[in-house]
């Protein structure tokens, strides 16, 4: 499972990188399920599909409308790959949820085939609320790596002692911030939180402020050279 750009952390692949998994995968008689759903949200570098490599037929690429095109609540995506695999979902599809609505069907085309500068204008406003994180987390030791890409940021709170699950509630608690906690992204990232860059510049600013008063209050550590040396992003 590849997920370019990736969430929690943000980061964008490299083309090499996203070369060698689909190698990899293409020796050893795998797949490559290629979760792109953030590729048009890049706000530095590129955007490098797997499939641009897939010379033995062995990527699986998956995206939908929930994120280029603002419509979480339709439920619309969709998998691209060779005509055996999709006769395969097709089949396991019709068991679980028959297909997607009819009318979240027309919605996604009428996404996809109309203008497009509302998604430019989407990726700018993401990457401005980037910025805002990277200029009031970075300095203060608590952003591991720098987002790229998709919509969220790492936050790394562990100097705080508190486990991932007891930082996001107490965030709730203490400075009414919402974040996910952490270690739903696997052990490496326990101890941390995941912050959401879909609020306005304003939220986005303040939140960021009320996470480094509530790391202050809790004797965080300066982290930076430590978080670099022990995080991989994921």
């Amino acid at each position: 499972m590849l997920t370019n750009p990736s969430n929690p952390t943000g980061v964008v692949f490299p083309a090499a990188m996203v070369e060698a998994i689909v190698r990899l995968a293409a020796a050893h008689d795998l797949y490559v399920i290629a979760d792109e759903v953030y590729e048009a949200l890049v706000f530095d570098g590129e955007h490098v599909p797997a499939v641009r490599f897939d010379e033995a037929e062995r990527v699986i690429a998956v995206s939908g409308c929930s994120k280029t095109y603002a419509m979480t609540g339709w439920r619309l995506g969709w998998a691209i790959t060779t005509p055996e695999i999709v006769g395969l979902a097709g089949k396991l599809m019709e068991t679980v949820v028959s297909c997607a609505p009819s009318v979240s069907q027309r919605a996604g085309e009428a996404a996809i085939r109309g203008p497009q500068d509302y998604v430019e204008e989407m990726r700018l406003a993401y990457q401005r609320r980037c910025d805002i994180v990277r200029d009031t987390l970075q300095s203060a030791g608590l952003l591991p790596v720098v987002p790229t890409g998709a919509f969220y940021a790492l936050v790394d709170v562990r100097g705080t002692g508190l486990s991932s699950r007891e930082l996001s509630r107490a965030l709730l608690d203490e400075e009414r911030v919402a974040a996910a906690p952490g270690d739903t992204f696997g052990a490496e990232a326990e101890g941390m939180v995941r912050i959401s860059l879909a609020s306005s510049d304003e939220d986005v600013a303040e939140g960021c402020r009320r996470i480094v008063a509530f790391a202050e209050r809790y004797g965080t550590q300066d982290l930076p050279t430590r978080a670099r040396a022990e995080l991989t992003p994921v």
